[in-house]
């Protein structure tokens, strides 16, 4: 549907809005339905980041913002002095009290909630796009008291019941780099001709309990967000990392596929084990 940009309401990209059709869809044509902007229903930006510079704007406001967001780089942000105070060049984030709006289109304003720090910082950059895109990067302190309380080496009690399979030779498939190593595989040819086939994931459901402090968490992450110079993991490093990740010379609890594959490369048979692998 094409908004004609007098009929926005002053929309931010990534608003949730109502619109009134103005003009249909012509039917057998590739041109859409025309419409206008009734209502904002929620505001995409709760929060921005960006540069702080000072300067003397009116009466209420000691700075701007330089957003980093280039879908806001036509806005002026304005900084109130209801929050922090920071310094010149230091990289902030604000909470947006207003938005645009027929009397200033091209302006919002807000509080400072948080100084990131200098500009001139090394990885202040990655910094500010974690801050930028909301990525939680700290565990709330129950998470963690949580996750320290996991032994870091497996317990005998724990293998009890487990296939151990600690005498195959198996490999992890991450690159070298990678600190989470996640899955194994090995394979040997069968005295028959076929192939076993074991692929082995490390088991985190032995440590992270469904409804815990943890699995919330996780829930809430949704995933690992691998940047330029570092991840932000989905569960604290001493599991991601650690006991849940399939470290060399460690002994590690998994879920195991074990397949027997023919000649034609099909799986003839498979069995899914709770095992201890190494």
């Amino acid at each position: 549907m094409y908004i004609n940009p007098d009929h926005t309401l002053h929309a931010l990209n990534g608003d949730q809005v109502e619109v009134k059709v103005l003009r249909p869809a012509k039917a057998g044509s590739d041109q859409g339905p025309e419409g206008q902007v009734t209502r904002i229903v929620e505001h995409k930006y709760e929060n921005v980041v960006g540069e702080f510079k000072q300067a003397t704007i009116g009466d209420d406001y000691i700075g701007e913002i330089l957003l980093k967001d280039k879908k806001l780089s036509q806005y002026h942000f304005y900084v109130t002095d209801k929050g922090l105070k920071p310094l010149d060049g230091q990289v902030v984030t604000a909470t947006v009290e207003t938005y645009p709006s027929d009397e200033a289109p091209e302006v919002m304003t807000g509080a400072v909630t948080e100084v990131i720090g200098d500009k001139d910082e090394p990885g202040i950059d990655i910094m500010s796009v974690i801050y930028a895109h909301d990525v939680p990067h700290e565990f709330p302190k129950e998470v963690m008291e949580q996750a320290n309380k996991i032994p870091l080496h497996v317990l005998p009690e724990e293998k009890k019941g487990r296939v151990d399979i600690t005498d195959q030779p198996l490999v992890t498939i991450d690159a070298i780099e990678s600190k989470d190593l996640d899955d194994a595989v090995v394979a040997w040819k069968m005295d028959n001709g076929h192939y076993h086939l074991g692929v082995h994931i490390a088991d985190v459901s032995n440590y992270v309990q469904e409804n815990s402090a943890l699995d919330r968490e996780a829930l809430n992450r949704g995933t690992s967000v691998y940047l330029v110079d570092r991840v932000i993991p989905m569960l604290p490093h001493t599991l991601s990392n650690g006991i849940c990740s399939l470290n060399q010379g460690e002994d590690r609890l998994a879920l195991s596929c074990l397949m027997k594959v023919n000649k034609k490369g099909e799986v003839a048979s498979y069995e899914i084990d709770e095992t201890v692998i190494c």
